[in-house]
């Protein structure tokens, strides 16, 4: 939805790249790889914005599924797990409290897939 975006805006962000210890990374080819990652979730589009919302989106499906799925999510797509379950965090807070200033109803989100809408 809108709310994983504005919550993955609102810190550190999630993408990140993992250097081997044994062969130190370059800057440019960190930045390299997740450029990379980024484009493996948001295909053509080229949005940071459906990036955030893809990623969120791909962390919450592999939580549910339990065990380390969501652990080997964030590996597979270069994406800190401390930073994504902030984001989670952030994204319910926010939700809670539009909810409790009933600012945010049942349907609000009907529209939170659209591509066009995010981009």
């Amino acid at each position: 939805s809108a709310l994983a975006v504005v919550s993955g805006l609102q810190y550190r962000e999630p993408f990140v790249s993992i250097g081997d210890a044994s062969k130190p990374m370059s800057l440019a080819e960190a930045n390299k790889v997740i450029r990379a990652a980024k484009r493996s979730l948001c295909g053509q589009d080229l949005s940071d914005h459906l990036a955030l919302l893809r990623a969120s989106d791909g962390f919450e499906a592999a939580r549910a599924k339990g065990g380390d799925h969501a652990r080997s999510f964030c590996e597979a797509h270069s994406l800190s797990f401390r930073q994504m379950q902030t984001m989670r965090q952030t994204t319910t807070r926010l939700r809670n409290e539009l909810q409790g200033r009933g600012l945010w109803g049942e349907d609000a989100d009907r529209n939170g897939s659209d591509v066009a809408l995010v981009c």
